[in-house]
């Protein structure tokens, strides 16, 4: 049996991802570890034809024999299917835009890129794989989500190179927008108030860094748009959100300048991301020690202005 896979709470990045790789393994099945992100799942009941998942539960996991992972290769990241990367009985391919760390795979396609979606495409593209006007939609909003439109530090010139083409090949921009402009729920609206009412400026090491807190004891979906709201009404150079719901607090960086690499930062706190954009979900700690061990960390990891 063959599955591919991504990361928990999947983005768009993942569910274009995901569909690609389909294109490259038609015998494989698509199987989403956890939860998506609720625009994510808005599109799936819009998407036509609709993509076709297999639940964890029809998933006889000792049965799998090729395990393709794309937009991350952390182990726990990826649920129930983190035991099989060191199953020898399975074969792992992984597809990723994520800094590579030591990782012991039958075959990783990791590059540097915005996002998971462009190696994806890069690969379709060379293989003269077609791809449906559809499809290349769901491809440009895994490209402009992971870019925040082709514009954080952490968009190559292959990004814009792969959403050209797919734009030219039919992508509904129209579309595209349509889910990348999201209006807040009242809970999400809540915490956005309460991030801007508590938002911190430091000055770390010659580098503006800007750092904003929230609680609420139920869970809000969807935070990292929350955050985004954040980013494009201030304008900040780096942000750090901690927000704590219920007993665990969720960690959200945003970064426009190479200094402050958020995905470093996230690591400590045993998440993972990219340079620009990084997350982490933290149990042991409150949201006062997970901000005194942010602002340690900080001090450590931003490189000054040169």
């Amino acid at each position: 049996m063959q599955v591919i896979t991504t990361h928990l709470n999947a983005d768009f990045d993942c569910l274009a991802s995901m569909m690609a790789a389909k294109k490259l393994y038609p015998e494989a099945h698509l199987v989403l570890p956890g939860s998506a992100e609720g625009l994510v799942e808005e599109f799936l009941k819009e998407q036509s034809p609709p993509l076709e998942f297999t639940r964890i539960k029809d998933i006889p996991l000792d049965q799998v024999r090729l395990l393709v992972v794309v937009d991350t290769h952390a182990p726990e990241r990826i649920g129930v299917f983190a035991p099989l990367m060191d199953n020898p009985s399975v074969e792992v391919h992984i597809y990723d835009h994520h800094p590579e760390p030591d990782i012991k795979v039958s075959q990783a396609v990791i590059k540097k890129r915005g996002a998971s979606t462009t190696i994806l495409h890069e690969i379709l593209l060379a293989k003269k794989v077609s791809l449906t006007p559809e499809e290349c939609t769901l491809m440009v909003l895994g490209i402009y989500q992971d870019t925040h439109s082709l514009i954080t530090v952490s968009t190559t010139p292959e990004d814009l190179i792969a959403a050209g083409d797919l734009i030219k090949r039919g992508a509904d921009l129209s579309r595209v927008a349509s889910f990348m402009r999201q209006r807040l729920n009242s809970q999400q609206l809540d915490i956005f108030n309460e991030l801007v009412s508590s938002l911190e400026s430091h000055t770390v090491n010659g580098v503006d860094v800007t750092l904003v807190t929230a609680s609420s004891d139920h869970f809000v979906r969807d935070l990292a748009y929350v955050v985004q709201n954040i980013v494009e009404m201030e304008n900040p150079a780096a942000v750090f959100a901690l927000i704590r719901l219920d007993t665990r607090v969720y960690l959200i960086g945003r970064s426009s300048i190479p200094e402050v690499n958020v995905a470093e930062l996230a690591q400590v706190f045993g998440g993972g991301g990219h340079e620009s954009a990084a997350s982490a979900a933290i149990k042991e700690l409150t949201l006062v020690q997970v901000k005194e061990k942010l602002l340690v960390n900080l001090e450590r990891t931003v490189q000054p202005l040169s």
